[in-house]
C-alpha cells in the first residue's frame, strides 16, 4: 500500500514541477515579445515625433509640482511653453480619400472586404503630410496626436486628425499670477472659396497667425489654440461632390479680468474679422 502511496506522491510532484516549467517558459516568451511589441511601438512612435526626447514632458517630483502641472494642462497656461507639445494647440485637419491615394507606387489594392484596414494603417502617415502646412510658417514641430478614417459611400474616405504643435511664433510672456486664461474664436475666410489646397490652408494659418499678432500687440501674449479645418460643400452642407476648405481658428490670452475678458477679446476680435467672432 505505502508503494502505491508514494508512487502516487512522486507522479504528483513530478506534474506540478512540469506546470510550473511551462508557466516559466510562457512568461519568458511573453516577456521577449512584449520586449520586441514595445520596442516596435517605441520606434514608431520615436519616427512619428522625430524629437520624442526632447518634447517629453518633465516628470514632477514633488506632490506639490504634479499637482501645478496637472493645473496648468488643465488650465491651459502650459501651452505658454514653446517647447511642448500640449492639447492646448492643436490643429485638427481632415481629408477625402480613396484607396489608391494611400497606396505606393505600383502596389495594387486590396479588396473591398480589406480598404477599411488599409486605411486605417495609413492614415497617420497620411495626417503627417498636413504637418508640413504647418511648418511652413506656424510652427517648428509637429506630431500627430490622433486619426480617424470614417466611410462614406460616395466620396470613398473621410480621414481627421488632431496635430499638436510647437510654435514657431512668440507667444508673450504670462500675465501676472491673478491671471486668467481667456478665450475666443473666430470664422476664417478667404477673398475666395476655394477647393482643398497647401496654398489654401496656408493662407488660413497665416490669417490665425496675423489675429493672433494683433492680439499680442493689444493685450501682451496670444497663443492659436485651435484651427479646425473642414471639407463642406458651398452652401456649408456635408453633401454634394464640390468640395471647399473652410476653417476657424481659437485664441488665448493670459490676462488679469480689467485688461481682457470675454467680453473684451470678444470685441477686439469682430474688430479684427467682423462679426463672425465668439467668446468661449
Amino acid at each position: 500500500m505505502w508503494r502505491i502511496v508514494s508512487f502516487i506522491f512522486v507522479v504528483v510532484v513530478f506534474a506540478v514541477w512540469l506546470y510550473f516549467q511551462n508557466i516559466s517558459l510562457n512568461m519568458m516568451d511573453w516577456s521577449r515579445t512584449t520586449t520586441q511589441t514595445f520596442i516596435e511601438l517605441s520606434t514608431d512612435f520615436g519616427a512619428n515625433r522625430g524629437i520624442a526626447e526632447r518634447n517629453a514632458e518633465p516628470k514632477p517630483a514633488t506632490l506639490q509640482e504634479r499637482l501645478q502641472f496637472k493645473a496648468d494642462n488643465i488650465s491651459g497656461e502650459s501651452a505658454f511653453d514653446p517647447d511642448r507639445f500640449v492639447r492646448n494647440r492643436i490643429i485638427r485637419t481632415e481629408r477625402l480619400m480613396g484607396i489608391e491615394d494611400v497606396l505606393e507606387d505600383g502596389e495594387a489594392a486590396p479588396t473591398e472586404a480589406y480598404e477599411m484596414l488599409y486605411m486605417q494603417a495609413r492614415a497617420a502617415s497620411m495626417m503627417r503630410r498636413d504637418c508640413a502646412d504647418l511648418l511652413v510658417r506656424l510652427a517648428t514641430e509637429c506630431i500627430v496626436a490622433k486619426v480617424s478614417v470614417n466611410k462614406k459611400r460616395k466620396f470613398g474616405y473621410r480621414i481627421k486628425g488632431d496635430l499638436r504643435y510647437e510654435p514657431a511664433y512668440d507667444i508673450g510672456p504670462k500675465a501676472e499670477k491673478s491671471a486668467e486664461i481667456v478665450k475666443g474664436s473666430a470664422k476664417l475666410t478667404l477673398a475666395e472659396l476655394g477647393q482643398d489646397s497647401p496654398e489654401a490652408r496656408q493662407a488660413y494659418l497665416d490669417q490665425a497667425m496675423a489675429i493672433c499678432d494683433d492680439l499680442r500687440n493689444a493685450f501682451g501674449n496670444c497663443f492659436i489654440s485651435h484651427v479646425n479645418f473642414s471639407l463642406r460643400t458651398a452652401d456649408n452642407k456635408r453633401v454634394g461632390e464640390d468640395f471647399h476648405l473652410f476653417a476657424n481658428a481659437g485664441f488665448s490670452v493670459h490676462g488679469v479680468w480689467s485688461v481682457v475678458n470675454e467680453a473684451t477679446l470678444k470685441s477686439k476680435i469682430s474688430d479684427l474679422v467682423g462679426t463672425d467672432a465668439k467668446a468661449n
